[in-house]
């Protein structure tokens, strides 16, 4: 074979290469823009200012606790657009370790106010609670339903370091390089019905 049929060959194979990662790319892209309005994504760095943005679509639990407004979802449909780290990131949160460690959970206080503003809520990852500065926006709507309800959509933001969440520098590392500790969490939620 000559050489410039193995040049075109090789030139050929690293397009196609570059063009199904293009797509994939894309395809996660589209599908991260397809979350239920309901569900946490999430923002963090990796070396070399290498973005991770994750989601766990959907909320578990949305109902009122002394109080509070909680609201879970299920850690084990946490997605970041790459199967090795997504095992990766459920076996640093001990995902498969029971109860306790399935589910992310965020409470708010009851009486929002529409305007939105910044308030003290309290988080819970890995088995470990802490009180977090929760800044966020209300909106009153309807649901999707065939009979539409009234409800208040919750965008709630948030800046988690996993490191105050049991989690260990070591955890955070992979094959000797580690990410950022922290993580930008915007949660979207509804509430049945509208707090007053």
């Amino acid at each position: 074979m000559k050489i410039r049929s193995k040049l075109t060959i090789g030139l050929v194979s690293s397009v196609m290469c570059v063009a199904a990662l293009a797509h994939a790319a894309g395809e996660y892209k589209k599908a991260k823009a397809k979350v239920d309005e309901e569900g946490i994504t999430f923002d963090a760095k990796a070396p070399g200012n290498m973005a991770i943005d994750g989601t766990v679509p959907g909320v578990a639990v949305a109902k009122e606790e002394n109080g509070k407004l909680l609201f879970k979802v299920e850690l084990e449909k946490l997605k970041t657009g790459i199967a090795l780290r997504d095992t990766h990131t459920k076996k640093m949160l001990r995902v498969d370790q029971g109860p306790k460690y399935q589910m992310a959970e965020l409470r708010v206080p009851k009486n929002v106010d529409p305007k939105g503003k910044e308030v003290v809520g309290s988080f819970t990852l890995n088995g470990v609670t802490k009180d977090l500065k929760i800044k966020y926006k209300a909106v009153a709507a309807t649901d999707n339903s065939d009979t539409p309800k009234p409800v208040l959509k919750l965008t709630a933001h948030f800046t988690v370091d996993v490191l105050q969440f049991g989690v260990t520098k070591e955890q955070i590392c992979y094959m000797g390089v580690c990410a950022d500790s922290r993580a930008e969490v915007t949660a979207h939620v509804a509430v049945y019905p509208p707090a007053e």
